[in-house]
């Protein structure tokens, strides 16, 4: 900031007009240095405008709401963009909704301003970071009872249209996925969706046990080819759905029957339900949530970190998907950033608004898009579409954001804390030089690498040292976690 003394004398002047434009990030930090003593030197004094923060490396980054309080009138772009590890290696990392909830109290800027600029710079799981968008429910869940909740003990839905599209496989899991469809909001539409006609029958003589869901909701029918399984039916069968509706819980029966053991399946098919369906007062949190907060779009659970599942959200998320993942991309046109570190909804289960899909109809979808079966299990157009749907949101103008149940949250930070605690005792199966991309990306590490040495050279092509900087980090990494590995074998 510069008093006015300064701002108009000819030492300024005379400074500007011999100032040189700034080629690289490096010149104009030096700028930065330079200019105070400059203007030192011309008989004018100098201050810290906030003092007693010595111990703050950056205090424009890591307390930007104590600078706007003191009257400062800028906020740094690097606050909402500085990756994740220079966030968390100086602070808890909560200095951008620290921002954003200050302007929205203490002032009367466009807070939309920012997000909509952001949400052209970010990739969907930057952005989720960097709002923090991870939500409790405190919802109890107790579906494994046959006791209904009466609609005088429910909030019944009002002007808003709520559905769930539910693809149906497996016969024996129709009365499991009612515990959980009869914490659906009174006057809601359900949808089931099979390839088994023979299944609709079953469906229909299970109502008719239940009385009080048939009389409750408004239960449709459909089927389609052996083609998609639930993303069709989500995207192709009940387009009509989506596109009409407000809000939509995309729900599908699930064992995943390639898993080591039928737990598994079992417990990643229970914590999706009980994420999104797990109580009448959870489901109406996050129809809360979608109605206080018009910019989001897709609600997700919380990441299933158990088993092999770990290994493959935390350290490869897009496994066999890359190539295809951003062949996809292209085809949708997106211009959002890509993300390659998706937070997806895994499993293929989650809330939207209806609006929010508006992207993925840049394509007209039909059946002949999605593989025949035998599906294998990974490396094909389903597995990208789980991936992609937070950018496909982003896309359409909305933000994503996960929910776990408060509940949960005890026994999901311990199984946090003994993975990062073995990871930090070099023990985890989750290999830390793979956590900044897949091992196929090494390949682009060189790649990078060598275009950073011929651009140094020739003064042409320039790559981000920051970037150079960080993959070679995770590439060291990488190099060491394989010597450790080694070296157990050789014991």
């Amino acid at each position: 900031m510069l008093k006015n003394p300064l701002f108009t004398s000819q030492h300024f002047k005379k400074y500007l007009d011999n100032l040189s434009v700034a080629k690289t990030w490096q010149e104009a930090v030096l700028h930065e240095i330079n200019f105070t003593q400059a203007m030192e030197k011309g008989g004018f004094k100098s201050a810290s405008f906030l003092s007693g923060v010595s111990y703050i490396a950056n205090p424009t980054c890591h307390l930007p709401e104590l600078l706007l309080g003191k009257g400062f009138p800028l906020i740094k772009r690097k606050v909402f963009t500085l990756p994740h590890n220079e966030v968390v290696g100086s602070s808890l990392g909560h200095g951008a909704m620290n921002v954003l909830r200050w302007l929205e109290k203490e002032s009367d800027y466009p807070v939309a301003y920012i997000i909509e600029d952001l949400c052209t710079q970010l990739p969907a799981s930057a952005l989720s970071r960097v709002f923090g968008l991870v939500f409790p429910l405190s919802g109890s869940v107790n579906p494994i009872t046959e006791e209904y909740v009466t609609q005088s003990e429910r909030q019944v839905a009002t002007n808003r249209s709520v559905a769930c599209i539910c693809f149906s496989f497996y016969a024996d899991l129709i009365d499991y996925n009612l515990l959980y469809l009869k914490h659906l909001p009174t006057g809601s539409t359900v949808v089931i969706v099979t390839t088994k006609p023979e299944l609709i029958d079953v469906w229909k003589a299970t109502l008719n046990t239940k009385p009080e869901l048939k009389a409750r909701y408004q239960f449709q029918f459909r089927t389609q080819p052996n083609r998609g399984r639930n993303e069709s039916a989500y995207w192709v069968t009940c387009r009509d759905i989506v596109e009409s509706w407000d809000y939509i819980c995309c729900l599908h029966d699930k064992k995943s029957p390639a898993a080591a053991t039928p737990i598994f399946g079992y417990e990643w098919y229970r914590h999706c339900c009980e994420h999104l369906l797990g109580s009448s007062q959870s489901v109406e949190e996050i129809l809360a949530l979608f109605e206080s907060k018009p910019w989001l779009g897709l609600i997700e659970p919380i990441e299933p970190l158990f088993a092999n599942l770990q290994n493959i959200i935390l350290a490869q998320p897009w496994s066999q998907n890359f190539e295809l993942g951003k062949g996809f991309y292209e085809s949708l046109q997106l211009t959002v950033p890509f993300d390659d570190k998706p937070r997806a909804p895994w499993g293929g289960m989650f809330w939207i608004r209806g609006k929010a899909m508006s992207a993925l109809y840049r394509k007209d979808w039909s059946y002949a898009d999605f593989p025949a079966e035998p599906l294998s299990p990974d490396g094909t157009l389903l597995h990208v579409l789980e991936r992609m749907y937070p950018s496909i949101v982003q896309e359409s103008g909305y933000l994503t954001a996960q929910v776990v149940l408060a509940e949960r949250m005890g026994h999901y930070y311990a199984n946090l804390y003994e993975l990062a605690q073995a990871m930090a005792q070099g023990g985890a199966s989750v290999s830390p030089g793979n956590l900044g991309g897949k091992t196929l990306h090494f390949p682009y590490l060189r790649r990078q690498i060598g275009r950073y040495l011929v651009g140094k050279l020739t003064g042409k092509e320039k790559v981000k040292t920051r970037e150079i900087k960080r993959l070679l980090r995770n590439y060291w990494q990488y190099k060491v976690h394989k010597i450790r590995n080694k070296r157990r074998g050789n014991r």
